[in-house]
C-alpha cells in the first residue's frame, strides 16, 4: 500500500496486507450501499519509502516534527497492513456486539485531500491523502458517545506542519446493519495553521468498529475554507486500541 507517489518529498509506502479472520460478531462481506466503501485500492500506485530528513522536507519543519511525521507514517503503514482486508471486505462488527459499559481509546492516523475523489475507497483515500494526521478516537459504551481530536497535521508532499486540531464529537449508532449503514458518525472541527495559511475544517467521520472492536475505520468527508475559498475534503482513518 501507498501514500500518493512523491518525487522530490518525503513518502511513505503502506504495506499492502491482509486482515485476520473475523470473528463470530462480525458481519460477512455483503454488498454495501455507500460509493466509498467499493475497494478501488488497485487503482492506487505503490512506491518505495524514503527516510525523512531535512533536506527533503519544508524549511520551517523541526527535526522533532521530522521525526514526529515519520512516526505517523510508520504507525499508517501498520494499520492499514493489519486491517486493510477487513474493510476492503466489508467485514465489519455490529455496534450491537460492542460492549454496553467502559470506555476505550483507539489511537491511529486520520489523512485528506482538498478537492479529493469521492469515489476511492476508505483505504484508497487515506493512501492517497495530502495531508496526514494523528487521530485519538475515545468511545464511551455506555453513553454510546464519541469523542476525540486530530492533530499534528502535516502535508505528505512538503512536510509543511500545522498547528492545532480537529475537536471530534458524536455518536455510537447501535441498532444500525454495518452492511447498510455506519456504526460510528462524528464531527471534526478546528483550524489549522501553517505558515502564513489557515484552514477551517468541517469534517464528517462515518465508519464502522472492525475486528470485534479492536479497531474503527471510515471516510472523512467535509468542507476546507481558507480566506475565502471554500474545497471538498475527502480522506479516510483507522485506529485500534
Amino acid at each position: 500500500m501507498s501514500l500518493k507517489s512523491m518525487t522530490t518529498v518525503l513518502v511513505l509506502t503502506l504495506a499492502a496486507g491482509c486482515g485476520g479472520g473475523g470473528g463470530s460478531s462480525e458481519t460477512p462481506p455483503p454488498a454495501r450501499d455507500r460509493a466509498t466503501k467499493a475497494d478501488t485500492s488497485d487503482k492506487v500506485p505503490t512506491t518505495p519509502r524514503q527516510e525523512a530528513t531535512e533536506d527533503t522536507a519544508s524549511p520551517d519543519t523541526t527535526e522533532g516534527q521530522i521525526d514526529g511525521q515519520l512516526r505517523i507514517r510508520d504507525r499508517a503503514e501498520a494499520l492499514l497492513s493489519r486491517y486493510e482486508g477487513r474493510i476492503a471486505q466489508a467485514r465489519f462488527t455490529d455496534p450491537d456486539a460492542l460492549p454496553a459499559t467502559g470506555s476505550a481509546t483507539y489511537e491511529g492516523v486520520a489523512g485528506w485531500s482538498l478537492g479529493g475523489d469521492p469515489l476511492l475507497s476508505d483505504v484508497a483515500a487515506l493512501e492517497a491523502a495530502e495531508m496526514l494526521s494523528r487521530l485519538e478516537l475515545d468511545v464511551d459504551f455506555r453513553d454510546s458517545a464519541l469523542s476525540g481530536k486530530i492533530d499534528d497535521v502535516f502535508e505528505v508532499r512538503s512536510g509543511k506542519a500545522y498547528a492545532g486540531d480537529l475537536s471530534i464529537a458524536g455518536d455510537l449508532r447501535r441498532g444500525t446493519d454495518p452492511s447498510q449503514q455506519a456504526g460510528l458518525r462524528a464531527r471534526a472541527q478546528g483550524d489549522l495553521r501553517g505558515g502564513d495559511q489557515t484552514l477551517n475544517l468541517d469534517l464528517e467521520m462515518s465508519g464502522d468498529a472492525l475486528a470485534d472492536g479492536a479497531a474503527v475505520a471510515g471516510q472523512l468527508t467535509g468542507v476546507a475554507r481558507n480566506a475565502g475559498r471554500v474545497q471538498t475534503v475527502q480522506g479516510g482513518f483507522v485506529a485500534d486500541r
